[in-house]
């Protein structure tokens, strides 16, 4: 291999990986804003304990006060939906405040996800009602943090690896040793992790919501 076409060979691994890591950059950014509105608001809490989460709104057939009861009937069972376990905090005819319990779970409970949330329901028409749901989501600095660290360390392995060969590989007399840019490769190593725990992180928002908008959907079926 000729240095010319260790050159490009370099400068070509190395363009692909820019290209991967602000791809990676800009996907984690966008993963981790998801959901980003506070639902602390309806909460006595200070601004600064305050978390992102997630909310929504439901239509169903029933009253208020009977779907509320049917809530908690189910909120209160481990195994009767993929969100709880949850500690019921206060319950009305048309509101039911709750928290996560955060505890290790065989069952793979959501309320470990879950911080503190609210149901409301208000009549809308005859046998009608609107269920607005607001739930804070505990945990995940964990992910923020390794995929920051790795957002950090993938630029600079890309940084140091091309110096590293551009220095002493690409110049040097030996085609053999020139062969070894190819070694720019071992940089996407650390470029994958960022989409790992950035999908992680919008993964529990997207569980979370589903979760509870099945809930609220499933209500009408349940038995008092």
């Amino acid at each position: 291999m000729s240095i010319e076409t260790a050159q490009l060979v370099l400068y070509s691994i190395t363009t692909a990986g820019v290209v991967l890591w602000l791809s990676a950059l800009l996907f984690f950014m966008w993963a981790t804003k998801a959901d980003k509105q506070p639902v602390a608001d309806r909460f006595d809490f200070s601004e600064a304990e305050r978390q992102p989460g997630v909310s929504g709104s439901v239509e169903i057939e029933g009253r208020p006060e009977e779907l509320a009861a049917r809530a908690v009937s189910v909120l209160v069972k481990e195994t009767a939906a993929p969100i709880t376990p949850l500690k019921i905090l206060d319950k009305t005819d048309d509101r039911i405040s709750f928290e996560g319990v955060s505890r290790p779970s065989t069952r793979g409970g959501m309320g470990q996800c879950v911080r503190r949330g609210e149901l409301r329901f208000r009549p809308v028409g005859h046998d009608r009602t609107q269920v607005e749901f607001d739930v804070e989501l505990a945990g995940g600095k964990v992910l923020l943090v390794l995929g920051v660290i790795f957002v950090i360390l993938g630029l600079i392995g890309l940084a140091v690896l091309f110096w590293v060969l551009r220095t002493c590989v690409v110049p040097s007399e030996k085609p053999s040793v020139r062969g070894q840019v190819f070694q720019m490769f071992q940089a996407c190593q650390l470029l994958w992790e960022p989409f790992l725990f950035g999908g992680l992180y919008r993964f529990r928002y997207r569980v979370v919501r589903l979760a509870f908008d099945a809930l609220i959907h499933n209500l009408p079926y349940h038995d008092d």
